[in-house]
């Protein structure tokens, strides 16, 4: 997957400007090994090529994002014409459809995390203490209940497997799915965090 940015919206819709940035990730599973962020590498081969482009088109553009992962069990998911973009690897996934389902949940619901047990301990730690706050005055047996029924809540909101589903809210992937292992995902969104 990869990001490529431009200036205007007049330059994204450019002819030239897209074969090149839909060339990139072609290219990148088949030119290139490795697993991870390959955007270096990436950057320092299509120099050149971007330089041309720019004098051609007359506006800064740049590879902002490059990445490739190896495994077997593979999906992806653009969004709103490539602008939220969705990569994910999986084991125990003999549906496309259900991958396909996963990449636009994640697209759509922005998950932090797989599941519960790889949240981060400091992540954890600091909702269990905003949690804490927003009960203060109850009994102590009381507090613990509502703030790890309050912990609960929150998974369903940050962990994939926890939130509730695309294709019906009232069940999530976990129960949809029990016998899918979601590895890794990536979502990016173009532009955000510049």
């Amino acid at each position: 997957m990869t990001e490529v940015l431009c200036e205007t919206d007049f330059v994204a819709r450019n002819e030239k400007f897209a074969t090149f940035a839909e060339r990139l990730p072609a290219m990148i599973v088949n030119e290139y090994a490795g697993d991870g962020d390959l955007a270096e590498q990436v950057n320092e081969r299509e120099k050149q090529p971007l330089v041309e482009l720019v004098a051609v088109i007359g506006e800064n553009m740049r590879i902002r994002r490059a990445v490739r992962w190896e495994g077997e069990c593979f999906a992806s998911y653009l969004h709103l014409g490539g602008r939220i973009g969705v990569l994910l690897e999986a084991e125990g996934c003999g549906d496309t459809t259900l991958l396909t389902d996963a990449c636009m949940h994640i697209a759509a619901f922005n998950p932090r995390y797989i599941s519960a047990d790889e949240v981060p301990a400091g992540a954890l730690a600091k909702e269990r203490e905003i949690a804490r706050a927003q009960v203060q005055g109850k009994p102590e047996n009381i507090m613990e209940k509502i703030v790890a029924g309050k912990i609960s809540k929150w998974y369903s909101e940050v962990c994939l497997m926890q939130q509730p589903w695309l294709r019906d809210d009232k069940t999530c992937l976990a129960k949809v799915a029990p016998g899918l292992k979601v590895k890794r995902f990536r979502r990016w969104a173009v532009g955000e965090e510049i």
